[in-house]
């Protein structure tokens, strides 16, 4: 099956099966009201829903394969000629807020909401903000970067003329970048992880939300282990912070490597490199935690 095939289905197999209410507001802004986190969505604590989850659910409402309107994406320009975007993920950063660990505050219904903040000339910003659909209380915000890229050659492609003049443009934005200390020459850990069919996308590569599923896993190895002290617990990690930059893409059984390290100042904030066998590093990684006596105090 094509790639252009992969996307259709996935266009319409997700509209069918996710039970939000959508909102289509217009020039890339896309609002959706959820039920609630599945069962599936807690971690092993049983009490905190996993960052992948919480990632999942900002990736099922995107403005790049949502609208409620008749035009549904994709859509055709005035040339005739149908355009069908095949995103990458260039960098993305999540900002979870304490509310989000407080046990005693309602979960549902909840809202996504999505904004396509610009569109340069293959790239476009985007901004997905989870709150309570009553309160209004914020529990989550992610940033990031998509790349266009081509189908064939995986390289960027320019986005048509004609879509760029439908979303805010704004060619002058900074460059968002996300970049990570040198690795030390001590207290680096490894951990190995083959990607599996359930790890990839319909891009026929690993999906983004997957590197912090693995991350996350490796660190909670090496503090198992010991590596990292006595102070930390896996059990009790609840997540601030995370900013990823994607390198290259890796797909179905390569084998990865994922080198962790803590910072020297900061102990509550880790460092990821992601390589392939060849050494190439496919993706960096920062993620920092809230303190134990700040977690637990939410859970009260």
């Amino acid at each position: 099956m094509s790639s252009e095939n992969l996307i259709r289905r996935r266009i319409a197999g997700l509209r069918r099966h996710l039970n939000y209410d959508w909102e289509d507001l217009g020039a890339g802004h896309i609002r959706a009201t959820v039920p609630s986190f599945p069962y599936e969505a807690l971690d092993v604590s049983g009490d905190k829903i996993s960052p992948i989850s919480l990632l999942k659910l900002f990736d099922s409402v995107s403005s790049g394969y949502f609208s409620t309107s008749d035009a549904d994406w994709p859509t055709t320009g005035a040339d005739g000629v149908e355009f069908i975007p095949m995103l990458y993920a260039r960098n993305v950063a999540l900002d979870v807020e304490p509310a989000f660990y407080d046990v005693r505050g309602q979960k549902f219904p909840l809202v996504v909401d999505t904004r396509l903040k610009y569109v340069k000339r293959a790239s476009s910003c985007f901004e997905k903000t989870l709150f309570h659909a009553t309160s209004g209380t914020l529990f989550a915000k992610l940033t990031g970067i998509d790349v266009n890229v081509d189908y064939v050659t995986r390289k960027p492609t320019p986005y048509p003329d004609w879509f760029r003049r439908k979303i805010i443009s704004d060619i002058d934005a900074a460059k968002v970048e996300y970049t990570i200390p040198t690795k030390p020459q001590v207290g680096v850990f490894t951990s190995h992880h083959i990607i599996r069919l359930s790890d990839t996308d319909e891009n026929r590569h690993t999906n983004y939300c997957t590197y912090s599923r693995v991350c996350l896993d490796s660190l909670c190895e090496n503090i198992t282990a010991g590596n990292y002290g006595s102070g930390l617990d896996a059990y009790n990690l609840a997540l601030r912070t995370m900013e990823v930059t994607f390198k290259k893409e890796s797909k179905l059984g390569d084998v990865i490597t994922v080198t962790s390290w803590q910072d020297a100042h900061n102990r509550d904030t880790f460092y990821f490199e992601i390589s392939n066998l060849t050494g190439d590093v496919i993706t960096t990684s920062m993620m920092r935690f809230y303190g134990s006596k700040h977690y637990a105090q939410s859970k009260m």
